[in-house]
């Protein structure tokens, strides 16, 4: 028998995922939306796996980046996976089939229609042991071949290679009982393994021997076996352990067992010695224990902390406090991962984020989070083009279907919501959350309208369309099978804000909806599943009796049926006469999952707990299509007759087309905290708000991490969006075309690279994977190699912490006249992690893909960090009649204020008014030179900002010309080039003045071109508006250019914000007596303890635009991307 070579039919069948040849793979950071049940790290701590049985999903993360490699779905569900000792490989058992895939290449090398109850690898990954019922098998994973198959009369619980893999442990179990038995390497039995106390036993491997551990509810045997004869050697037997083993952990290092018992103790063995510490019961019990840190620390984890044990002492070092980071965040029972060799383990919880924790001496830190960006979409509710989305953090989110983005979010509750619903008479958002609360909010203004708080948290709540009523029901716990529950149903005057009817009960009532008319009210009993028929007081009029468990029901748009949403199946009954018309089998066990009738009536599609999406049609039971449609329940809705969109638990949107033949997917979006979203079509093309494109990145085909910049500027195409979904704003769409071509000329790239198949030069590390991350000396050599099929080389670069080692033009390799390079670098480290990049760029313009090689450099002596401050300010002239008032004043704020946050540890150069000169600030690069690559840099710059008639940007000094600034102007340039090529790479720069944002030149020539051709008939008119004026329609296309993408030109690794766009004014304000750029800085300086350049930005920003009511707002004219370090 052989494994089946997976051919690309066969794939697409089980398959929910696909990708283009060579092509980099755009990831999505969606994280599992359920609960992770097994986590796995591979031995040389390069790939994290983490598994939902729930979500169906496998996750492969790269632990270096914390991004997600690869996200594989099977279709049915994996029940396990195990890595292999490379960790290239990873066996993945479905449900119905097994594979191995390819964590280098992204692809599945081998499936097989078979499925195993466990599996085991060789030690040298040479040989694949699988056990199944009552049958052994070993594989040629590379091969798909079978080589040896063992058949008992017993069912095979586990089995194992030991003795270097000469031999294999096998476990039968029989009646409860269980045997041992050990296996030659070609499945020939040697003999059975027989021992005095016939209980369960846990084996380990120790110095070339055998041990075995076994309980018998009083004592501890520890039995040593020779490898040869299989005998026992010695037993030891340990007094007075009165409990059963439920937790088992080893450490190989120094022959240390770890058990917890069933009665929540500890006791520390070693199989030589015997017991060493036995360790008190634990409150809450524990869910996890494993020895970290090659056995000299150990950890065990329950509900509420995790706790770091010292094995030499027998004592807690360290609490971890789940609390700390969340509310109400527990534990979850999937392992403790430990990796030795890098010093690290790793857990999950509640939350399903996966935390890395760092072993420093005694203690530990957290390292990293592997986590998704999306909130799962707990509620959801519609408007013709709108989707009201509830996520798990309270949050209400508007989508515009139309446009495919998120346009509003707001903080609508403290807990999740429970249900969502909107009223189209009234226009009003009702919300209700376990937090008790039900909410009304008006979409237009987000105000809230009316708050009512229950005792319970509340399930859902419905209002008839006159918004008179709401009918809601509240109940004390989450719904069971087996509890009972403390339920309310009630109908509420939403006028009178009085109960009208309450029904207290201790069944599990789940629903109460409206009829259509208002009339009659519906809820479900899952006690005795039924949908209860009731009037306006509650009074029951009639029960409708399901097959399954109920979840919801109510009235179908038409008004004929009563739908009825149960574990099994989709039901509907005749509204008149409530007779069974027609029943819809789904699963529904999993997740969250609703079902819609489209208006005619003729339509049912229906979400599986599992992410499947049903349609049927309606009159004749006949199933129309199937499809992989989410990770998670799926919410269905149609919009008309055409179109169809879903909402899931796993945080994603999907907009769908279909006929009666044909059902296929437009676009998917991902909604990010707040109002940053990303919109992907199948092409692979996006669009987004402008911050949700940072949290993008590409996989590579040998799965290499590309940051998304680079191809940012290829596939961000909001043009083509609107075009797929079938948007009908041509004046919109044309805008944002408009803008990116905007964006491709001021980047100056040649789109040929864009075509298919078009040779795009390659350039990387040489032996990357060799690279140890923990690096001890600051001196770091890296072979570097990079070719180009077609086209002579230009230059090369590299980059550290996002700043160029060659300057911002780069190493210039032209004169070879070659096109291929080999060559080595020397790097100076920063302590701490970097971030290292390098590219080639060929004669053409065109660059190679830079994928991030990361090193943590930690000195035996932390060395020094500096500041770097360089105030720049200017408020009195040779010319007078433009002096300003605080200048001056701001940067002498701005270095009181730094020297108090960075004490010694800051340098402060200061020029002021007559020292403003172009030659003394080009002067200040002799003293940025002196910086190491540890320190800071921030040059703060106030005063006037002026363009040229050519709209080049120059910055006033004393003797400027300010009729024309290119005389004694210090040109822009000239201000950022101080931070061009000097050792620091922590690099911020500060402009208040005005138009110290970017012009578009272009435009601004056209503009003025139009002001001088009076035949165009205008009036007259000014270049610069003024902004107070509220303009009217869409934004010109350098504007929306700005708005829309990130910057991600080549730069000096700095970041520069500045005070204002380049067509506005940086003001001054008498009652703060700063300019309002810096006044927002320093206030930020006295309110925030700490701040991150990210931060900063968005604080900053914020505050002067509302200082300033929108007359002035802060850009950014260049941005560092991934690398985010704190300004103070």
């Amino acid at each position: 028998m052989y494994f089946v070579k997976t051919c690309l039919i066969f794939i697409l069948s089980i398959l929910s995922m696909s990708s283009l040849a060579q092509q980099p793979k755009l990831m999505l950071p969606i994280g599992h939306p359920q609960g992770i049940t097994d986590i796995l790290v591979s031995e040389d701590g390069k790939y994290l796996v983490s598994e939902s049985f729930n979500d169906i999903h496998t996750k492969i993360w790269d632990t270096r980046t914390g991004k997600l490699l690869h996200d594989i779905n099977i279709v049915d569900g994996s029940l396990f996976v195990k890595l292999s000792p490379s960790g290239k490989h990873l066996f993945i058992s479905g449900r119905d089939s097994s594979f191995i895939f390819n964590v280098c290449t992204g692809n599945f090398d081998l499936a097989m229609k078979q499925v195993f109850n466990g599996v085991s690898y060789s030690a040298n990954g040479d040989f694949l042991l699988t056990n199944k019922d009552t049958s052994l098998q070993i594989w040629n994973p590379e091969k798909g071949q079978l080589l040896h198959t063992y058949f008992s009369k017993d069912t095979i619980a586990s089995a194992s290679y030991i003795n270097h893999d000469r031999n294999i442990l096998v476990e039968k179990k029989s009646r409860g009982q269980s045997s041992y038995y050990v296996l030659d390497s070609t499945l020939h039995l040697i003999r059975q393994l027989n021992f005095p106390v016939q209980v369960p036993g846990y084996f380990s491997e120790f110095r070339d021997c055998l041990y075995v551990t076994q309980f018998d509810g009083q004592h501890a045997y520890i039995r040593q076996l020779d490898y040869d004869s299989l005998k026992i050697r010695t037993t030891c037997m340990i007094d007075s352990i009165g409990s059963k083993p439920s937790k088992f952990s080893f450490s190989k290092f120094d022959g240390n067992l770890l058990v917890g018992m069933e009665d929540s103790s500890l006791h520390l063995f070693n199989i030589n010695d015997g017991l060493i510490y036995s360790f008190n019961k634990f409150k809450y019990g524990f869910d996890n224990v494993s020895f970290v840190d090659s056995g000299r620390h150990f950890v065990m984890s329950d509900d509420y902390w995790a706790v770091y044990f010292d094995t030499k002492e027998g004592n807690v070092v360290q609490q971890i406090d789940y609390f700390a980071e969340s509310r109400n965040l527990k534990n979850v029972e999937a392992p403790i991962i430990v990796n030795n060799q890098l010093k690290k383990f790793y857990f999950v919880l509640q939350d399903n984020v996966i935390r890395e924790y760092k072993i420093q001496g005694d203690t530990s830190m957290l390292s990293q989070l592997f986590r998704g960006e999306t909130e799962g979409i707990d509620a959801t509710a519609f408007s013709k083009e709108l989707i009201f989305l509830g996520d798990g953090n309270g949050y209400i989110k508007f989508m515009d279907i139309g446009k495919a983005e998120v346009t509003a979010s707001y903080d609508a509750h403290p807990d999740y919501l429970s249900d969502l619903s909107y009223s189209s008479h009234s226009h009003l958002i009702l919300s209700t959350s376990i937090d008790s609360t039900l909410k009304l909010w008006d979409p237009a203004t987000r105000k809230e309208m009316k708050k009512i708080v229950r005792n319970y948290p509340i399930l859902t709540a419905d209002v008839n369309d006159q918004l008179q009523r709401a009918v809601i029901v509240s109940s004390d716990l989450i719904i069971t099978r087996n509890d009972k529950a403390n339920t309310v149903i009630e109908v509420f005057d939403l006028m009178s804000n009085k109960t009208i009817n309450s029904i207290k009960s201790n069944e599990r009532i789940v629903s109460g909806r409206f009829s259509n008319d208002g009339k009659f009210i519906f809820y479900c009993n899952q006690s005795d599943s039924t949908t209860v028929i009731c009037d306006i007081t509650l009074r029951p009029l009639r029960k409708i009796k399901s097959a399954g468990w109920e979840f919801d029901a109510r009235q179908s748009q038409n008004g004929k049926y009563i739908e009825v949403l149960t574990d099994i199946s989709v039901e509907l009954y005749d509204y008149n006469t409530g007779k069974l018309y027609r029943t819809f089998a789904i699963d529904n066990r999993w997740g969250y999952h609703r079902f819609s009738i489209d208006k005619s009536g003729t339509l049912l599609a229906a979400g599986s707990g599992r992410g499947g999406l049903l349609m049927w049609d309606l009159e004749s039971g006949r199933l129309l299509f199937t499809a992989k449609a989410h990770a998670s329940g799926v919410v269905p809705c149609f919009i008309d007759s055409s179109r169809l969109i879903t909402s899931s638990e796993d945080g994603t949107i999907k907009y769908w087309k279909y006929d009666r033949q044909n059902l296929y997917p437009v676009s998917q979006t991902v909604p990010f905290k707040f109002n940053e979203y990303i919109t992907t079509i199948p092409s692979g093309y996006y669009k987004g708000s402008r911050n949700a494109s940072r949290q993008l990145h590409y996989v590579t085909s040998d799965s290499r991490i590309i940051s998304f910049e680079q191809l940012d500027v290829k596939y961000n195409r909001p043009d083509k969006v609107l075009e797929a979904i079938g948007n009908t704003d041509t004046v919109l769409i044309k805008s944002y075309r408009k803008a990116y071509e905007k964006r491709i000329k001021k980047l100056r790239i040649d789109t040929t690279a864009f075509r298919d198949g078009y040779s795009v030069p390659e350039a990387d590390f040489v032996s990357r994977d060799n690279i140890e991350y923990e690096q001890k000396n600051e001196k770091l050599k890296l072979r570097f190699k990079g070719a180009d099929s077609t086209c002579l080389l230009d230059r090369f670069n590299v980059w550290v912490n996002e700043v160029p080692v060659f300057g911002l033009r780069g190493f210039n390799i032209k004169k070879s006249k070659s096109n291929n390079i080999d060559t080595t670098i020397t790097i100076t480290l920063s302590q701490g992690e970097n971030r290292i990049e390098t590219s080639i760029t060929n004669i053409n313009g065109i660059e190679s893909y830079r994928m991030p090689l990361f090193v943590n450099y930690s000195p035996a002596v932390k060395e020094k960090e500096i500041t770097r401050f360089i105030g720049i300010g200017i408020d009195q002239f040779a010319d007078s009649k433009y002096n300003l008032r605080y200048s001056a004043k701001d940067i002498r704020d701005l270095s009181v204020k730094l020297k108090q946050k960075y004490g010694e540890a800051i340098t402060i150069d200061t020029l002021f008014n007559s020292n403003v000169t172009v030659s003394n600030v080009k002067a200040l690069k002799q003293k940025l030179q002196q910086t190491t690559v540890n320190d800071k840099v921030i040059i703060a710059y106030s005063g006037h900002g002026l363009l040229s008639k050519d709209y080049d940007y120059y910055l006033s000094t004393y003797n400027v010309n300010f009729e024309n600034p290119e005389q004694k102007g210090l040109p822009y340039d000239e201000l950022e080039s101080l931070l061009d090529s000097i050792p620091a790479r922590k690099k911020l720069m500060l402009i208040d003045a005005c138009h110290s944002g970017e012009v578009d030149k272009e435009e601004l020539t056209q503009m003025q071109k139009m002001v001088a051709d009076n035949s165009i008939g205008t009036k007259g008119s000014i270049l610069f508006t003024d902004s107070s004026k509220k303009r009217v329609g869409i934004k010109n296309s350098f504007e929306l250019m700005q708005e829309l993408f990130v910057n991600v030109g080549k730069s000096t690794g700095a970041t520069v914000i500045s005070a204002a766009a380049g067509t506005q004014f940086a003001l001054e304000r008498g009652d703060l007596k700063n300019g309002v750029f810096t006044y927002s800085l320093i206030e930020a300086m006295n309110k925030y303890p700490q701040l991150k350049v990210s931060e900063l930005k968005r604080i900053v920003g914020a505050r002067v635009e509302e200082l300033t009511n929108g007359l002035q707002k802060p850009t950014s004219r260049n941005e560092v991307i991934a690398v985010d370090w704190e300004v103070w």
